[in-house]
């Protein structure tokens, strides 16, 4: 059984790339000239909403007071990947105020601002766990490519028009560093597939973890940090390999690279 406050050990584990397949550049990569279409680092959460940002928190009875939506980190677990101690911004099991024995369903999102949406534009963002994790922590990344829309649906297991699954950082909810990384690890997506033209949509950032909340065996804190969307123009490296996305959309896929944080 938890208690109301995350309990963090401070022996921090290098994070190991297993989750994604990482891919080695081509010697003949094409010059890519970037415009940068968001950066965000997180320095005041509280502004998110009037940036374009969206907080939805489908999970099983959520706290009436919006204590379990996504908040400005907390330095006292960790320190952030740039900026201020607490310029990053976190979720945990504490989004679901169930008391289930066995443990509640949580599905937390942040919507990014609706952007332009088009084949090689990419998206980065940097994410952690607690040094010890010893309650599953679980991160999806989704696509909308309904313009504006905010629609994920209104239960814990919906996803509304976020249905195209682009990465999800330990899909089998086990313990450990190697399954969800201990400090801060770089991912990069990149669009392809995409129809002819530009669409409009939102990335979807879900915190989805079963069996959570006070009394669950899965969920503990995770931190996102550094977000960055970039429309790279040029043709596709030729040595550059692509994965499928899991989604509804089945043209659309993505290219994907984890790095650790550089020192």
């Amino acid at each position: 059984m938890k208690t109301s406050t995350v309990r963090v050990r401070r022996n921090r584990i290098a994070a190991s790339a297993t989750i994604v397949t990482l891919f080695a550049a081509s010697p003949f990569a094409t010059h890519r000239a970037e415009a940068q279409i968001l950066i965000q680092g997180f320095d005041n959460v509280s502004s998110l909403t009037t940036q374009g940002f969206v907080l939805v928190n489908n999970s099983f009875s959520p706290p009436t007071d919006g204590s379990g939506s996504w908040g400005q980190g907390d330095p006292d677990v960790f320190t952030s990947q740039s900026g201020a101690a607490n310029s990053y911004i976190a979720v945990g099991y504490q989004s679901t105020g169930g008391t289930d024995a066995t443990g509640d369903t949580i599905s937390n999102w942040l919507l990014t601002p609706t952007v332009a949406l088009q084949n090689g534009e990419a998206l980065s963002f940097y994410t952690r766990t607690v040094d010890a994790l010893a309650y599953a922590d679980q991160l999806q990344v989704r696509l909308s490519t309904a313009g504006s829309s905010t629609n994920v649906g209104s239960t814990p297991l919906s996803v509304g028009d976020f249905s195209n699954l682009l990465l999800t950082i330990n899909p089998n909810l086990l313990t450990g560093s190697e399954n969800y990384p201990t400090s801060f690890t770089k991912y990069s997506l990149t669009l392809s597939g995409l129809p002819v033209g530009i669409t409009t949509g939102r990335f979807g950032f879900r915190y989805f973890v079963t069996n959570s909340g006070i009394n669950g065996l899965n969920g503990d804190y995770i931190g996102l940090d550094t977000l960055s969307i970039t429309n790279v123009s040029a043709a596709p490296e030729p040595a550059s390999l692509v994965l499928l996305a899991l989604s509804s959309l089945p043209a659309i896929s993505i290219a994907v690279r984890r790095r650790s944080r550089a020192s």
